[in-house]
């Protein structure tokens, strides 16, 4: 629309909007200014629950129609860190251990690496009939699979 164009019934002073003859207009408006009734109203930086994460009106929360309270923090974010600290150090720990087998297994013979590297559970009978060249990366793997359990613990007892 250009300025000093006269508005006619159904022009739209928003450019790219265009309207519809007959469309109910804001009130208090007169025919032909503004928008369309319901446009505006929506979600977006005009509503006042913008940001607020839901599309229920006043902050209300949608799983159980209660008042929202956007103040609180998150429990879980220290024990979360905490948590993948010490499961990703008991993760490398195994890593580590699984990593020394497999080289203890080569040193050993070439037949027992591979078998131990493609064969699943082949590693346990390395372990078993193969003891003094395992003992050490076994206990290392032990250490990493009791560090795993005891966050596991730790973190259910503390979340209950």
């Amino acid at each position: 629309m250009t300025p000093g164009m006269p508005m006619t019934p159904g022009m739209s002073t928003t450019p790219g909007m265009p309207m519809t003859p007959g469309m109910p207009m804001t009130p208090g408006m007169p025919s032909g200014q503004g928008m369309p009734q319901g446009m505006g109203q929506g979600m977006g930086p005009g509503n006042p629950n913008w940001g607020a994460g839901n599309s229920q009106p006043n902050g209300i929360n949608p799983r159980n129609n209660t008042p929202r309270s956007d103040n609180r923090r998150p429990e879980s974010t220290v024990g979360s860190v905490i948590f993948m600290i010490f499961a990703g150090t008991a993760m490398c720990i195994n890593g580590f251990g699984n990593l020394w087998l497999i080289v203890r297994a080569f040193q050993t013979s070439m037949l027992h690496g591979l078998l131990v590297l493609f064969v699943p559970c082949y590693s346990l009978i390395f372990i078993i009939t193969q003891w003094e060249e395992a003992k050490e990366p076994f206990s290392v793997m032990v250490c990493g699979f009791l560090l795993m359990c005891l966050t596991m613990g730790v973190t259910v007892l503390v979340s209950v």
